[in-house]
């Protein structure tokens, strides 16, 4: 979140210097065109180079682009905050960083149940933790078969590299297998 913050404070501050430099751009042809006559008018425009056109229209594109990307990282900002509704703790922090080394202890997955049970933490932590959880690196899943209808987390990225490994052999392990085999 602080990247994006960052990132963002960044393209603001790259968005008010490519401002400027289209305001000096445009009081440059303003003074050209109020000091010029009708006739002088066409010369000055002419006058401008090519090359001066083309500077001129990449510094717009570029304000245009830098200004949709802050549009884009303010929007992703307040969606994480809406999210989160407040800053993650350093408490919660190594509360995940507990639970992905344990993932990993146990091979990329695990029970809701047991999970909560090697962190010490009552249901309410369990679930809020849960909730945080980016979600593009763990992923919850119900056990097949479970008639409890328990649920797993798991490693997105583990699971990965054990799919590379187990596609050579033309097999692959459910999660009830791998729990089975433990």
């Amino acid at each position: 979140m602080r990247e994006l913050i960052i990132e963002e404070n960044e393209l603001r501050a790259r968005i008010k210097q490519l401002q400027e430099s289209i305001r000096s751009l445009e009081d440059q042809v303003r003074c050209h065109h109020e000091t010029a006559t009708p006739m002088a008018d066409q010369a000055d425009i002419e006058d401008i180079s090519p090359g001066e056109k083309e500077e001129i229209s990449d510094l717009s594109d570029n304000v245009m682009d830098i200004d949709r990307r802050v549009h884009i990282l303010d929007k992703r900002l307040r969606g994480i905050e809406n999210r989160m509704g407040r800053p993650i703790s350093e408490k919660v922090r190594n509360r995940i960083s507990r639970l992905k080394e344990l993932l990993i202890e146990y091979d990329g997955a695990q029970t809701f149940k047991r999970l909560r049970s090697d962190l010490k933490v009552n249901p309410s932590q369990f679930s809020y933790l849960i909730g945080i959880l980016d979600k593009r690196i763990f992923e919850i899943v119900s056990l097949p078969g479970d008639k409890r209808n328990q649920k797993m987390l798991r490693l997105k990225s583990h699971n990965k590299s054990q799919r590379g490994s187990e596609g050579d052999s033309g097999e692959e392990v459910t999660d009830a297998e791998a729990k089975a085999e433990r």
